[in-house]
């Protein structure tokens, strides 16, 4: 994305509707909605341009989706779509509940915006137009699959590549099974073989309790990043097939087809 500007809505000037806050910053206003002081949002335009060569008209998903997840602001309007190379000009309106959310937001005015891949990973870089200075704004990573696992212990938002996913999975897969079979060892040697599985019980429950978070957390981002959505998730509950299903989404690669506006 290039071209980022600030836009004004002709609809900004209903005074009915929209109070001005600062520059490219309007709050939403619900005259006829009870307990509309409650309901406090701000709103901006962004209009961008998207690159043919990084696959932006292709996939008009990324790295608009990334931003959101960045700022936590939600598109409210997709005023404009793009059609193409000869018109790659997108408008859309955002809002949150927080200002300083939009306010954020609205540093991108000027700049460019795109993802990358690092390895495993897949990053939203922000840097000036023209220039070359690394102003990264995606989530910190250990550089390592099995830390970033429990880094990103309530990060629900985002993608996680399936290559990383099955890795991370892997390496945890190994240090439980390692877990269970020094203990068993360790125990085996001067405990009763009762005891020794009551020990080897009580581990197994820790270890699906401790696990609990970071793996649905990492099962949510990889069908995000393969299907657009996290809720797909839950096609686990559909009995007999939601298994299968979930594993079918779990081994797609990055999707590259769906747009936000579907």
């Amino acid at each position: 994305m290039k071209n980022i500007k600030s836009i004004v809505l002709d609809r900004y000037a209903d005074t009915t509707r929209y109070e001005y806050v600062e520059p490219g910053i309007y709050k939403t206003i619900y005259p006829d909605l009870p307990f509309a002081d409650a309901m406090t949002n701000y709103v901006t335009t962004l209009s961008f341009t998207l690159e043919a060569k990084r696959g932006e008209l292709e996939n008009t998903q990324y790295p608009e989706e990334d931003i959101l997840d960045r700022f936590l602001v939600y598109v409210r309007d997709f005023v404009k779509e793009p059609n193409g190379v000869d018109d790659p000009i997108m408008i859309h309106e955002f809002e949150s509940t927080e200002l300083n959310n939009i306010r954020s937001l609205l540093s991108l005015v000027g700049k460019n915006v795109y993802n990358y891949t690092e390895g495993d990973y897949i990053k939203l870089k922000i840097e000036p137009e023209n220039a070359y200075e690394d102003l990264s704004t995606s989530e910190p990573d250990s550089g390592h699959p099995i830390f970033d696992y429990w880094i990103h212990l309530f990060t629900f938002k985002g993608r996680l590549p399936r290559k990383l996913f099955w890795k991370q999975m892997l390496i945890n897969g190994i240090l439980i099974f390692i877990t269970q079979l020094v203990t068993i060892l360790l125990f085996s040697a001067f405990l009763s073989d009762q005891t020794v599985e009551k020990i080897t019980t009580a581990l197994i429950t820790i270890q699906m309790i401790t696990n609990f978070l970071p793996f649905f957390s990492a099962l949510a981002r990889r069908v995000r990043d393969s299907t657009r959505s996290g809720w797909f998730t839950f096609v686990f509950l559909i009995p007999y097939v939601g298994l299968f299903i979930l594993l079918i989404l779990l081994l797609l690669p990055t999707n590259k087809k769906y747009n936000l506006s579907e």
